[in-house]
């Protein structure tokens, strides 16, 4: 997501983050809501993101 050491591709984070979220990672969660919020790799979509948020704050992470 971040392009440590190679080209930055939201897309390509969406897909992977999304897969980590669906399993429950709360880390996952609120990228995938910072993604969202931004309209990055996705359609901006704040109702998403709140979404991504939620899950990731219902499991203790502060950044969700």
């Amino acid at each position: 997501m971040n392009g440590w050491g190679m080209r930055r591709d939201y897309a390509e984070a969406f897909h992977y983050l999304q897969l980590a979220a669906n399993v429950g990672d709360s880390g996952a969660q609120a990228n995938l809501g910072y993604l969202y919020d931004g309209g990055l790799g996705v359609v901006q979509d704040y109702s998403a993101a709140a979404g991504f948020y939620r899950l990731s704050a219902d499991q203790g992470n502060a950044l969700g």
